[in-house]
Parts: structure tokens; sequence; C-alpha cells
């Protein structure tokens, strides 16, 4: 069939693929790769490790412009997604990748339009649960041991009428929680066990915890008017996520361990007008919060002394296939809050289709700290331990920096 009405690209994913569809890790993001031209592309950022993300036209998930009921859910600072939702709270969504319309600018990449669930005059509810041990798990063909990993993943959603044919709420929650190790790099831990100070470790703790939770108030006021409240909270913590200073996706030893919390608020309210048979307008409102905090979070602490006399604790320090002391990635910090207000009317004028509107989002906050290493002292040699025990000699000096 022929679209003769709109020129856009793109794709919808409908209430019962959402529904039916196995999802992995149920992040909605794994399911916008049903959409032709988009797939599937890894994190770019630590704040979002979990957070699940696509991309298009060759692009790495910066540039997609995602709105939630109309409010705009895009981060201001790196691009990509702000907040996640539920998948049991999701009705259906939309993914536009080329020739999008004017009211869906601000974006080079594509623009993805999610719509939550309501109410309606019926009860209904839903509960589901997700259980997986290390020992049901294969092992992988680079693995000796199972790494140890346990998931519990819950969650359930109801809805239903506080006023018949009037007032409909919606509710949906869903945990996530990991109990994790895994393997630090050999080499690393090798090399390690040869410094006087260092205190090597073969496995790295990496839980991951996260609460999701959507509520939603629909209130039809007549026939022509209807308006709706729409609260989202997301809050998630993953500890020790932050690979090294020399590229390395894990640490080995735990001064390098940090911490990584992520808050979330979203609050959104729409009221819809059909002023006559053929014009309909709706305002949106949105306000939005977002904390992202990635400390160091060492569990073991070492002193060396300064030159001019002293001490400091946890410097840096790194040799070709290892490193100790405070990761090089924190501390670091991300702030979001933003306001929105948004207006859009729609006049059908025979075979015309006219649309105006306005979309102003105030950026009340946006800033944080990125210090990455630049805190405290660094030590760096140009040889591992190995090789310079091994000899017995020191070929090359090391190098520091304050």
């Amino acid at each position: 069939m022929i679209e003769s009405t709109r020129s856009d690209i793109g794709g919808s994913v409908s209430p019962t693929e959402v529904k039916d569809l196995p999802v992995r890790d149920r992040n909605f993001a794994s399911l916008m790769t049903l959409v032709p031209g988009v797939r599937a592309a890894q994190n770019f950022d630590p704040t979002k490790s979990r957070s699940g993300n696509a991309t298009v036209n060759g692009g790495d998930g910066r540039a997609f412009d995602y709105n939630v009921d109309g409010g705009d859910n895009k981060d201001n600072v790196i691009g990509g997604i702000v907040q996640n939702f539920t998948l049991e709270g999701i009705q259906e969504f939309n993914v536009i990748i080329n020739r999008y319309s004017a009211d869906s600018g601000r974006t080079v990449g594509g623009v993805v339009n999610v719509v939550t669930k309501s109410g309606t005059n019926h009860l209904h509810g839903s509960l589901f649960s997700e259980f997986q041990v290390n020992t049901l798990n294969a092992k992988s063909e680079f693995e000796t041991v199972k790494p140890n990993f346990h998931r519990y993943h819950f969650g359930g959603s109801v809805g239903g009428p506080v006023v018949k044919d009037k007032l409909f709420f919606f509710g949906a929650y869903e945990h996530k929680r990991e109990l994790a190790k895994i393997s630090a790099d050999p080499i690393a831990a090798a090399n390690l066990a040869l410094v006087p100070f260092a205190d090597p470790t073969d496995q790295i703790p990496t839980p991951y915890f996260d609460h999701l939770v959507t509520a939603k108030m629909d209130w039809r006021i007549s026939d022509r008017q209807n308006m709706f409240f729409r609260y989202g909270r997301e809050r998630w913590l993953a500890p020790n996520d932050q690979g090294t200073a020399g590229g390395a996706s894990t640490i080995a030893d735990l001064t390098e361990g940090n911490d990584n919390i992520n808050q979330f608020h979203s609050l959104v309210m729409q009221h819809n007008f059909t002023v006559s048979s053929n014009k309909v307008n709706s305002f949106t409102f949105q306000f939005q919060d977002f904390v992202n905090a990635i400390p160091t979070a060492a569990t073991r602490f070492f002193t060396l002394p300064v030159a001019g006399g002293g001490t400091t604790t946890n410097p840096l320090v790194t040799f070709p296939s290892a490193e100790l002391g405070q990761n090089v990635n924190v501390p670091q910090q991300t702030l979001i809050r933003k306001y929105q207000f948004r207006d859009d009317f729609s006049w059908t004028r025979g075979r015309h289709n006219m649309k105006f509107g306005a979309n102003w989002v105030y950026l009340a906050k946006l800033g944080g700290f990125f210090f990455f290493g630049a805190n405290g002292y660094e030590i760096d040699f140009f040889d591992d331990p190995l090789d310079i025990f091994g000899s017995k000699r020191i070929s090359r000096s090391p190098r520091g920096s304050p």
C-alpha cells in the first residue's frame, strides 16, 4: 500500500509486538530493531551502560530524538535516551528514520515516539518474573570457570476505572537485580601480584540494581476534551562498571572501584481539545530531572610518599598491562533538569492537512563535572612488573605527574 498523505520513512511497533515478543533485558530499545534500517548498537557513555542503544543511518545512537507521551526524553549532554520506562507500561511506539516532519525536528538521526498504557473501564493487570543463575549457564569458549551470576527480574502492572467512563488509573513496576562477579584480566593480575603495595583479585563484583515505575491518570472531561498525568521514575546502580586507563573492560585491583548512581524523574501533563470536527489542539507540559554520579568507591587503600614530604592515598599507578589506584574515569557527574511546553494544532480543510505549533524546552540545569583522572597523583611505568622483576632491572624510568 502506498502512503499518499505523508513522506516520512519509518515503522511502528504494535501493542501486540510489545506484549508478546521476547525481549532481552526487557528494554524497548531492543524492539526498535524491528523497524527496517534500525540496528542494535554498543553503549557509548557511562550514564548509558544499561540503557539500551540503537542506531540508524550509520550513526552511534547519540542523534536519536526520544519522546515519551509527547515529552522530550533526549540527553542534552551527550545524546541518546535519558530515562528508561518499564516495558510493562509501554503501549506502542514508532521510529521515524528519515524525512521526518517539522514537528519531529531536533535530530539528525531518527525520531522515537513512545506512548504509555492507560487504564480502561475494566480492571486488568499482569505479572512477570525471570530467574537466572550461573549453574544453568554454559561457559563461553574463553572461560575456564563459569562467572558468578544471579539475575532476579520481576514486575507487573494494574489498571482500571476510578469513575466509570470518566477517570482511569494505570501503574507499572519493574525491578532488575543482578548479583554478578566477572573475572579480572589474568595478565593484569599476574603483573600486579609482583607489586608490593598491590592486592590483585581474580573476581570483580559487578552487581546491578534497577527500579522503574510508571503511574498514569486519564481524565475524560467531556466528549471534546480529555487529559492525562503521567509520572515516570527510574533509579539504577552499577558499581565497578568503569574500565581502565589502558582500555581494559575490567579492573584487577579494588583500589579502582567505583559507584554509578543514576536517578530519573519525568512528569507529563497533556490536554487534548477537539475544537471542531476538523480542528484539534494538544498542549503538553513536562518536567524532567536527571542526576548521575560516578564517584570513586575503593574498597582497598594504599599510600605512597610524595616529594616534599607527606603521602598520597591511592594514586593512579599504570603499567602497560595493568594498573591500580584511583580509577581514571572518576569522579564525574551529569545533571539535567528541563521544563517543556509544547502545543500542536491540527487543521483539516478539504484535501489539505495543516499543522501548527511550538515546542519550548527550557534547560534549567545542564552540567556536571568530568575530571577523568585529573585529580591526584599519577605514576606511569613503561614496562610491566613481569618484565621489570623478570630481568631484575628497570629498563626505563617511570614518569610521574601530580
